[in-house]
């Protein structure tokens, strides 16, 4: 029907005998262009556990259908984790993962878009090797100097050392002080210790 509205469709029935049916009048709205969508930035390196993934997708002419997010593990493809109308998602994160996330919007056209993180989320969640190799040795005016090897945590790194001295064997006792993982030794000022003692 010329006459008809664009985006309009207009339906007639007409039988054998030229009878002419009401028209059935239809609203169609076209459109050929994707969601638009974002997904929040993600940090490189999470304790393992959960990691929330959140996102941002419009659709001005269509609306936003749906949402999946999605995973994957180098060298395998995308698995869908999340499938709804939602914004954000808590996706589970085991020790030694590393995983990429991507987020995929349809809209109500069915047309997709999607945005992923350009770099891997690595999950940790066992903690560095024990300090092996230790010695201390006592300095004039009671200060007492530690050094000790390096320990390398094999999924994070090692980011600093934590430094406690107790009174009784098998105690953590106070902390002393803290260094950073490219030091390796440490001097405690022996601010109450008592002339004689023993400490650990």
């Amino acid at each position: 029907d010329a006459t008809a509205e664009p985006g309009v469709e207009v339906v007639t029935a007409t039988d054998a005998a030229g009878n002419e049916s009401a028209p059935v009048v239809v609203r169609v709205c076209i459109d050929t262009a994707p969601p638009e969508v974002v997904l929040e930035p993600l940090p490189r390196l999470l304790r393992a556990g959960e990691v929330e993934i959140r996102w941002r997708a419009r659709d001005d002419r269509s609306g936003v259908a749906r949402a999946m997010v999605q995973q994957k593990f180098e060298g395998t493809d995308w698995q869908t984790v999340y499938e709804g109308t939602g914004d954000f998602v808590r996706i589970r994160g085991e020790d030694g993962w590393r995983v990429w996330f991507r987020v995929v919007a349809e809209d109500g056209a069915g047309m997709r878009a999607s945005a992923e993180s350009h770099e891997s989320v690595s999950f940790d969640g066992s903690p560095p090797p024990p300090v092996t190799s230790l010695e201390a040795r006592s300095l004039p005016g009671g200060d007492i100097m530690l050094k000790w090897a390096p320990v390398d945590d094999p999924v994070s790194g090692t980011a600093r050392y934590h430094v406690y001295r107790a009174a009784e064997e098998g105690s953590i006792g106070i902390k002393t002080g803290s260094v950073q993982s490219s030091v390796q030794e440490y001097t405690d000022d022996g601010t109450g210790l008592a002339h004689g003692g023993r400490y650990f």
